[in-house]
């Protein structure tokens, strides 16, 4: 291999490197930007913007109104949502309770929500309430995207109404 040949290898390595850091920088920007709106949108607004969804080590992350694109990739992972509640359905046959947030459904299983009622809170009355819930996102090809929440320090109010 000529010095020609040398040099136009090592420029293609060059090139390569430079777009590869470019990418990273493009993604660091724009997620920093993400980081900053998303701060100053929710600031004291929380219950008509967006829900703030962070991963397990808090990091936080907006995302779009309902959510659904960034939850379909947190399937299968273990994070922390805040946001309120828009709607809640009790199923009397299974004695489980879901909460609507946006494009997700908190399951709150039977045992969780006879603690809770035994402390004289009941997740029924918790429509408008801002909470944090802490599970596994799980996707229901007939009910789309759950938590189910398993256990009572899962879930905590934020705000009241």
């Amino acid at each position: 291999m000529g010095l020609k040949e040398k040099i136009q290898h090592m420029n293609i390595t060059v090139v390569r490197i430079i777009a590869i850091s470019g990418v990273i920088l493009s993604f660091l920007v724009a997620l920093e930007f993400t980081h900053y709106v998303g701060k100053k949108l929710l600031k004291g607004k929380g219950r008509t913007y967006p829900f703030l969804m962070r991963t397990k080590n808090r990091a936080p992350l907006l995302i779009s109104k309902d959510g659904a694109q960034l939850l379909k990739r947190c399937i299968g992972k273990t994070v922390t949502v805040e946001g309120r509640v828009s709607e809640t359905v009790s199923y009397s046959n299974t004695g489980t309770v879901g909460l609507k947030m946006g494009a997700l459904t908190l399951l709150i299983l039977p045992d969780v929500v006879k603690e809770l009622r035994n402390e004289g809170g009941s997740p029924e009355v918790w429509k408008g309430l801002t909470i944090d819930a802490t599970g596994k996102v799980r996707f229901d090809p007939v009910y789309g995207l759950q938590m189910v929440i398993d256990h009572k320090g899962s879930l905590r109010i934020v705000r009241k109404r």
